[in-house]
């Protein structure tokens, strides 16, 4: 029994032991700085409060006079608006009367240049068709004397070629008038002419070439043709004979009392045929005749 006793009194609580005891003024004056301390945050929030609603307030008014200020201006530039397109209405009034006025002042313009134009093209057009008309009267006139002298052209043309024939004919007659005889040096020549009409004949021909002098006796040579120069020395009128030099390849060689209408033949270099020398009149102190020479240059350009 004793140690149950025990038990339950170890279970009974412990009194607290009496401490310190704190004063209530203390407590009090905490609570005095804590409310202080409340109401001047409040305060201060307060202020800051006023200040931003101050604030707002004058960007208020700031922003109402920027809106009456816009408003003013707005109504004034209407006012200018309306003015304006007064302006351009009673402007373009008046530019529609002078474009019409002017339509029309260009429409009586434009129409006496045109009947000045109709005159002038109707003066220019009577111009031209006389000048036209003058011109045909010429040009009818011009083949008229055209058509006459195409007339006597034909009739000239039948007149030559009535020449022609005759020509030809005394052509060919003079041909079968031409002979050929052996020369000085024996060798058979072409054919010779007695005389000038002879001797055009031979040119037409084409066989050789011809070249006529007339060389007088003065005691000075001449040059016949390009490689051959004639000295005369005597005539002898009666007996129709002549004494010459002849001149080529840079020798001189003595024809002696030749006749006349006799081929005197002589060579020169590069020629296998020989040149002859005929005269056909003996006169006193003069001779007449011609130089016959082969067309060894034709042949020598086409062995070329």
């Amino acid at each position: 029994m004793p140690d149950e006793m025990n038990i339950f009194q170890q279970d009974k609580p412990e009194q607290d032991e009496p401490g310190p005891k704190t004063p209530r003024s203390a407590v009090m004056w905490g609570v005095i700085f804590a409310l202080v301390a409340g109401n001047i945050a409040a305060i201060w929030r307060i202020n800051d409060a006023q200040d931003q609603m101050d604030k707002m307030a004058r960007a208020n008014q700031t922003l109402q006079t920027a809106v009456g200020t816009l408003q003013n201006t707005a109504h004034d530039l209407a006012v200018r608006a309306d003015t304006n397109q007064a302006l351009i209405r009673t402007e373009m009034q008046k530019t529609r009367k002078v474009a019409k006025n002017e339509s029309y002042r260009g429409a009586k313009l434009a129409e006496k240049k045109a009947v000045t134009a109709v005159k002038k093209l109707e003066v220019a057009y009577r111009q031209q068709r006389e000048q036209l008309e003058n011109e045909l009267g010429g040009l009818r006139q011009d083949t008229r004397q055209t058509s006459g002298q195409v007339s006597g052209m034909i009739e000239d043309v039948d007149g030559v070629r009535g020449d022609l024939a005759e020509t030809q004919t005394d052509l060919d007659q003079t041909r079968e008038e031409l002979h050929s005889v052996k020369g000085d040096l024996g060798v058979q020549s072409g054919l010779i002419a007695t005389n000038a009409k002879q001797l055009n004949a031979l040119r037409q021909l084409g066989e050789r070439n011809y070249f006529a002098f007339n060389l007088p006796k003065n005691g000075k040579a001449y040059k016949v043709s390009r490689d051959v120069v004639l000295k005369l020395r005597k005539t002898k009128p009666k007996r129709g004979r002549y004494t010459l030099d002849v001149i080529a390849d840079d020798r001189q060689v003595e024809k002696k009392d030749r006749t006349i209408n006799e081929p005197v033949q002589f060579y020169v270099s590069d020629s296998r045929q020989p040149y002859e020398l005929v005269v056909n009149k003996v006169e006193k102190g003069r001779v007449t005749g011609y130089l016959s020479t082969p067309k060894i240059f034709r042949a020598r350009l086409q062995a070329n």
